[in-house]
């Protein structure tokens, strides 16, 4: 939902903007929390201010936004992460910055994980409404992610109890039926599919704390 901001708000900026200031500068300053470039249009426009044709002229970075490309850049951030934290509306600014200073080819790698535009977290709810967990590959429980990277954390959990990864035909089954409830006491380790049905559990004190032996 784009930000509203109150009159106030909407006549400052038309002030601001009618003493030269770019809506990209208003975006960046920071007086406007929850600012973007469409909402600071909707602002000025409700503000009766006149827009200025942007056609296609050259973005001016001041040296202190251009230390601040280099500094974030050599941290490890991504380009996409730079120009959100810049209020471009290009990348060709940010990539003749880095050129400038030396950096002949982006390092596309930057640009994954937690560097990546697009990050979450490393952790979501899947379709299926089961928690999903990244794991880096370093993770000796790596082997039991999919080909994304991600997990299902009702497993992650039980291997991490069990101190090792979980087999293929292990299973884990969500005692209340809650998907996202992944507490250690919610989950029961199967052998093979399971789905919805009985369990099994004692008679005599109706515990879920059994285990299969062999029969002699």
């Amino acid at each position: 939902m784009r930000k509203r901001f109150t009159p106030d708000q909407d006549l400052a900026m038309g002030q601001l903007y009618e003493t030269g200031v770019t809506v990209r500068q208003i975006v960046v300053s920071g007086s406007f929390p929850g600012a973007t470039k469409d909402s600071v249009l909707h602002a000025l426009r409700r503000a009766g201010v006149a827009l200025r044709k942007s056609g296609r002229a050259k973005v001016v970075l001041t040296q202190q936004e251009r230390d601040e490309i280099l500094r974030r850049y050599e941290q490890g951030e991504s380009r996409w992460t730079i120009k959100s934290a810049l209020g471009l509306s290009s990348m060709h600014p940010i990539e003749n910055v880095l050129r400038e200073s030396g950096v002949s080819e982006f390092d596309k790698r930057l640009q994954t994980g937690e560097n990546h535009y697009a990050w979450k977290g490393g952790k979501y709810i899947d379709g299926n409404g089961y928690v999903r967990i990244k794991l880096p590959k370093s993770d000796p429980r790596s082997v039991m992610c999919a080909k994304n990277g991600y997990v299902f954390e009702h497993r992650l959990v039980l291997a991490h109890s069990l101190g090792r990864p979980l087999f293929a035909h292990e299973s884990v089954h969500h005692i209340n039926g809650n998907r996202t409830d992944n507490r250690l006491e919610n989950l029961q380790l199967r052998h093979g599919r399971h789905g919805h049905g009985a369990r099994f559990v004692c008679l005599d004190c109706g515990s879920h704390n059994v285990k299969a032996e062999l029969i002699a």
